[in-house]
């Protein structure tokens, strides 16, 4: 699995590389014709890499400081809360948030606070959860997949009492914009099962 977030590192790092060398095999002097050509290349994919690289890395370094913001609440308020990270990375997920609450304002990388209690969506700024979804709302869960631009993600859906469906998407790491994959969606599935279940053993 490729984790874009390191990508853009990557590309970065080799952009700069590939101008230093371009840039010289150019100054050192009249070069044989497919060294010359060599140098063009090597400057036209640098600078392509390090825009690429120059417009992602603000947007990881963006997301990172937003996932920390979101987890110090989670710490602060719900500390034995299992931590998630999510992500709203398009129209139809973010219809899905607004149908449980109108008014959120959902950035694209969210945190989520689990426990025997249910799920809380945190996000930096607010100093309560802009969602609750308490475990005993959700009828059922599964996985699906969704399309997203020209890609297909995978979501985790959860069937609510109130007759909607809630379509989530997590991240595989915090800082990251790498969607978990549907085989380990089903296993966090399988953890907040076990979650859920505690707490009607704890009724009966």
């Amino acid at each position: 699995m490729v984790h874009t977030d390191l990508a853009f590192v990557v590309l970065t790092v080799t952009g700069l590389a590939a101008l230093v060398i371009g840039i010289r095999v150019t100054a050192s002097g009249p070069p044989p014709m497919n060294v010359e050509l060599y140098a063009v290349f090597a400057i036209s994919c640098g600078a392509t890499a390090v825009i690429a690289g120059g417009i992602g890395a603000p947007l990881i370094i963006g997301i990172a400081r937003r996932d920390r913001a979101a987890l110090a609440l989670v710490n602060a308020h719900r500390p034995r809360a299992l931590a998630l990270p999510g992500a709203v990375s398009n129209h139809a997920l973010l219809r899905s948030l607004r149908a449980q609450n109108p008014s959120a304002i959902t950035p694209r990388s969210v945190v989520w606070a689990v426990d025997e209690r249910g799920m809380e969506l945190w996000q930096p700024g607010y100093s309560a959860p802009t969602l609750i979804v308490p475990w005993s709302t959700v009828v059922a869960t599964s996985t699906a997949e969704m399309p997203q631009g020209r890609a297909v993600i995978a979501v985790a859906v959860f069937q609510l009492s109130d007759g909607h469906d809630l379509r989530l998407a997590f991240r595989n790491r915090f800082g990251g914009i790498t969607l978990m994959s549907r085989g380990r969606l089903e296993d966090v599935l399988d953890d907040f099962t076990d979650l859920s279940d505690r707490v009607e053993n704890g009724r009966n």
